[in-house]
């Protein structure tokens, strides 16, 4: 998380600035509710990934199978819990980057008019922020079929010779 918040508020011409700003940022309460976060996330992924280990390979006879097994119910809810973990891990990124992508809203102006003395404040979509929840959500979901499809979930056990 460190080197993240380092990374994205860098200044090369200002380099003490940069570095007392960076420790500043990981102490704000935003930060350490991220990493709060983050550790909930990864909990909750290896709950969900520990209950899909076998030590049997699943082999799909065909695409039907494949199929089949991506829309079972179980699946479906891997795959949902997964996505919304991404999210979430989107989200954290997005608010320890501050600037345009803290908030899914941002204020706006809206002019009905021609004159600008008319201009009212609105509230408006940040789609840079839209963009990286949703990033994080195909992620997440992307992930979840791929250890179904790649049988990411077979843990292998050597055989073991026995001297006679």
């Amino acid at each position: 998380v460190a080197v993240f918040i380092s990374i994205t508020s860098i200044n090369l011409f200002h380099p003490i600035q940069w570095i007392t700003n960076s420790f500043n940022d990981l102490y704000t309460s935003y930060v350490i509710f991220c990493i709060l976060l983050l550790s909930v996330v990864i909990l909750v992924i290896n709950v969900f990934n520990v209950q899909f280990h076998a030590v049997v390979p699943s082999i799909h006879c065909s695409r039907l199978a494949l199929i089949s097994k991506i829309i079972h119910p179980q699946q479906v809810i891997h795959s949902i819990a997964h996505a919304v973990m991404g999210m979430l891990v989107a989200w954290c990124a997005a608010v320890m980057t501050k600037g345009k992508f803290l908030f899914l809203s941002m204020p706006c102006t809206a002019t009905t008019t021609e004159s600008a003395a008319d201009a009212t404040l609105h509230t408006c979509l940040n789609e840079y922020h839209l963009f990286l929840l949703l990033l994080g959500a195909f992620m997440g979901y992307s992930y979840s079929l791929r250890y179904l499809v790649n049988n990411l979930n077979y843990l292998p056990f050597p055989a073991i010779q026995v001297s006679r």
